[in-house]
């Protein structure tokens, strides 16, 4: 006999086998006229017939859930994509599939000062806390960490707490300055989201330092002769770096462009003064009421000025080489 291995009973109880060839079963159940027929034999076709039946089922609700398709999916839906095969996979599959894609985590807002902006300015050398305000979607996964890069040292990583949204700050981080004069400086922030499946995904915020240019009139004790050399060296003394501080306007800029209306007092000159990383004055030089004007004289040359926050950087100071009366004078530099 083709007797499979023994799956019911156990010793001489209900010990039973699965037949394998059908016609073995049978010749075991002739007449009994001469009682040939053994009480395991009856045991052995009901157990075949019942393992038999279970496999035709099991094959039958298999078969009825598994999902076939040879043409590619037309349009995205949940998490099935589109112009993709979708074939041999079960139904309960086919549905989570469907219905609970996976969602990374979402980085929903990444802040600098709590300003909701990509990048905030600053001035060269200004010392004030950087505070980086988030929010994260956690989306399928819990996090595992988040983490910060950044022109700092130390800055410790926040333990997420399992919130939806995860929110928190990171306070107190100060900006760094090179002491190479440049036009721009930027602090790059990176923050790093790692969820627990190991996957990790990033944002930045950043502060972008520049310098300010300074201008406005002001009225210059005995005047001023743009002809004469010690004028000039007279003047360039006399606006020190105080006194082009307190210029009327100023503007954190990287260029010279601006466009201002002053009032002028009167004997007042239009003093200029911006950083020689911007390069020098355009020959189109300023205009006065919309009115070209090349009449002003450079009095200082590239030398050192203490800003606000006492970062040095070389600035040029020009001086209109007349002054103006009393008014109200558009003055811009394009």
């Amino acid at each position: 006999m083709a007797l499979g291995p023994p799956i019911a009973g156990t010793a001489t109880a209900w010990y039973s086998q699965f037949e394998s060839d059908v016609n073995n079963l049978l010749q075991r159940l002739q007449d009994n006229s001469s009682q040939a027929i053994d009480a395991k034999d009856v045991r052995d076709a009901v157990w075949t017939l019942y393992n038999q039946v279970q496999t035709v089922a099991s094959q039958s609700v298999t078969q009825s859930n598994v999902y076939r398709s040879f043409t590619q999916s037309t349009t995205t839906v949940g998490g099935l994509l589109r112009n993709q095969l979708y074939t041999g996979i079960s139904l309960e599959d086919m549905f989570n599939i469907m219905l609970n894609p996976y969602v990374a985590p979402n980085i929903n807002d990444l802040y600098m000062n709590y300003q909701q902006e990509p990048e905030v300015e600053y001035q060269f050398g200004e010392p004030s806390p950087l505070t980086i305000v988030y929010s994260i979607i956690p989306g399928s996964s819990p996090l595992f960490s988040i983490d910060f890069n950044g022109p700092y040292l130390p800055i410790s990583s926040n333990v997420p707490t399992g919130s939806d949204p995860e929110t928190g700050i990171k306070a107190s981080i100060a900006p760094t300055y090179s002491n190479t004069p440049a036009l721009v400086q930027h602090n790059v922030f990176e923050m790093l989201v790692t969820s627990v499946d190991t996957l990790t995904f990033s944002a930045t915020t950043s502060i972008i330092a520049k310098h300010k240019h300074y201008y406005g009139p002001l009225v210059i004790p005995g005047g001023f002769t743009a002809s004469d050399l010690a004028s000039i060296a007279s003047v360039g003394s006399y606006i020190n770096d105080t006194i082009v501080k307190g210029l009327t306007y100023s503007d954190l800029s990287t260029t010279h462009q601006f466009n201002k209306t002053v009032t002028f007092p009167v004997g007042a000159y239009f003093v200029y003064a911006a950083p020689a990383v911007f390069g020098d004055l355009t020959g189109d030089g300023f205009f006065i009421n919309g009115m070209q004007s090349n009449s002003y004289t450079k009095v200082r040359a590239t030398s050192s000025l203490t800003n606000e926050y006492s970062y040095d950087t070389p600035y040029n100071v020009w001086v209109s080489n007349y002054p103006y009366g009393y008014s109200q004078t558009k003055v811009w530099h394009l």
